[in-house]
């Protein structure tokens, strides 16, 4: 693989300013999709809400035999777009995994984005999404909610759908590193500009020193980001 193509999202280098949660999303992400596969049918269809570039396409090539990307109108990579009501055209009950990472948070209408995942599900499917619990702002056009472990819970049940899985990303202490890493290196004096790619790999080893001490179920309370598997409740 080129440097040119290089996908920075799914493996980040070690010099990387998110290589940290970006890492540990991976594996996490691999770490449903082995649990989850188990329990789904062979021939899955999967579609990828708010997809961008669809950069964790390449996990899925071996479990599902269709991916379909959704995202709005601008984005030229996606197979199909959401109307102005949010909605998709993909029929009802068609999809057996709806992917969302990190989109909830720019959604204006998070209980609607929620309901149109839960129309496409087969009955036995899968919603599988990521969002923030802590982080700074970042628009993309617009960037809306931070969620609690408990108000994440209280919108997907209000939704309609049962938590069958949830966990936390990168615990606090760690966030408290990466938070500090960030301002820190965007103001870094111009003799210094030279340095920070090394300043990066020690605030980010610091992240995982800082994480590693958080035990699960902290994380599940207080976390960078939270994922979730979520089936239809019946």
């Amino acid at each position: 693989m080129s440097k040119k193509n290089i996908n920075h999202r799914l493996y980040p280098p070690i010099y990387h300013g998110r290589y940290a949660i970006l890492s540990r999303f991976r594996k996490r992400l691999q770490s449903f999709i082995g649990y989850e596969y188990n329990t789904l049918p062979d021939e899955l269809v999967l579609s990828d809400f708010g997809c961008g570039d669809m950069p964790y396409r390449p996990l899925f090539e071996n479990v599902v035999s269709r991916y379909v990307g959704v995202d709005l109108r601008d984005n030229s990579s996606a197979d199909l777009h959401f109307d102005e009501s949010g909605k998709s055209a993909l029929p009802s009950n068609s999809i057996d995994i709806v992917l969302s990472t990190q989109v909830l948070e720019h959604v204006r209408n998070p209980h609607s984005y929620l309901q149109e995942c839960l129309r496409v599900l087969k009955p036995d499917g899968r919603l599988i999404l990521s969002t923030h619990g802590y982080w700074p702002y970042h628009p993309d056009p617009h960037d809306y909610w931070r969620w609690t472990c408990e108000g994440l819970k209280k919108v997907m049940q209000d939704a309609g759908f049962r938590v069958t899985r949830f966990e936390g990303i990168i615990g606090l202490g760690a966030v408290g590193i990466q938070l500090l890493q960030d301002p820190l290196l965007k103001h870094i004096p111009r003799p210094l500009k030279h340095f920070k790619y090394l300043l990066t790999f020690f605030f980010q080893m610091a992240v995982l020193l800082f994480d590693s001490i958080a035990t699960a179920t902290e994380k599940r309370e207080n976390a960078w980001v939270f994922m979730i598997v979520a089936k239809k409740s019946t």
